[in-house]
């Protein structure tokens, strides 16, 4: 597991939060996830990030909003994980899940995760057939 910081930034006119985050380390992964596909992956249209809220809920404590907006958010990212389009990392934040507590969303389903790479090819990835 590895340790890395990012900047809290909130949506103007959505209910999106999102942390941004270094993108030398989506750099590396998405270098990593190329050279196993042996094909054109590409980034998130984002940049590097971890999504806190995506939009679709609205906040209960719609007065805290923004309460973070800048400051930074400590996280841990551990285990490069795949399907046939998207390969990305795990993420975990005691923090980031207290800002969703705080405002009411409850905790996020899947957990958290940093988006490596969009994958151009999907059946040259290990472990994925056409089937």
């Amino acid at each position: 597991m590895f340790k890395s910081k990012g900047i809290i930034r909130y949506g103007d006119n959505s209910w999106w939060i999102t942390v941004k985050t270094c993108e030398t380390i989506t750099d590396y992964y998405r270098w990593f996830v190329s050279k196993h596909v042996h094909y054109c992956v590409s980034g998130s249209r984002h940049g590097s990030h971890i999504t806190v809220n995506r939009g679709e809920l609205e906040p209960f404590n719609k007065e805290i909003w923004k309460k973070y907006n800048g400051q930074e958010a400590e996280f841990y990212y551990h285990t490069l994980e795949h399907n046939k389009v998207y390969a990305w990392l795990k993420v975990e934040s005691e923090f980031l899940s207290h800002i969703r507590h705080e405002l009411g969303l409850g905790p996020k389903t899947n957990g958290f995760h940093l988006t490596v790479a969009r994958i151009q090819n999907p059946y040259k990835f290990p472990g994925i057939s056409k089937e």
